[in-house]
């Protein structure tokens, strides 16, 4: 089995070609994650012909306002594109990495999440990653406050409880 893993292993212009020539030689492959923009039907073939189950995307934000805030360039469309591509591929699931605890997260953006999450569960089967922020260095955020583990437990606990059985 082989693991290309990097900060933007879709971006490079062979990608497809790559995973076939892969696979070709008998091998399984995978990819840590991918930009859902940068997914079309040949590189999700070429994923299902590596063994692939499921495509694995980041949204990064549980609203499109604090997507923008952390300057991520991707839409709700463009994950719905990926879902949907996917499914046409014969992918089994998907699974969307997720922050929460944003600064000025309120629970509209998560309700958003919820709304959103069951709009994709319609097109394939989906896990939530979720995982706190956490301020990284030269990012728009860079030096931004955490917002503590108790609103973040309380965020987590409502997505379970929303979700429960649905993603």
């Amino acid at each position: 089995r082989v693991g290309l893993v990097g900060a933007a292993v879709t971006d490079h212009p062979r990608i497809v070609e790559l995973l076939e020539t892969i696979t070709e030689a008998g091998r399984e492959v995978g990819l840590s994650s991918l930009r859902a923009e940068r997914l079309t039907l040949p590189l999700a073939k070429a994923l299902k012909a590596g063994g692939a189950l499921g495509l694995t995307v980041a949204s990064d934000g549980p609203s499109q306002r604090l997507r923008d805030m952390v300057d991520r360039k991707h839409s709700e469309a463009q994950i719905v594109r990926a879902a949907l591509l996917a499914k046409e591929a014969g992918l089994k699931r998907l699974k969307v990495y997720n922050v929460i605890g944003l600064p000025t997260e309120t629970d509209d953006d998560i309700d958003e999440l919820v709304r959103f999450t069951l709009e994709l569960s319609k097109i394939l089967p989906v896990a939530l990653g979720v995982a706190p922020f956490a301020a990284k260095r030269n990012t728009p955020l860079d030096g931004a406050p955490c917002s503590g583990i108790t609103v973040v437990a309380k965020r987590l606990e409502r997505l379970r409880r929303v979700l429960r059985g649905r993603a």
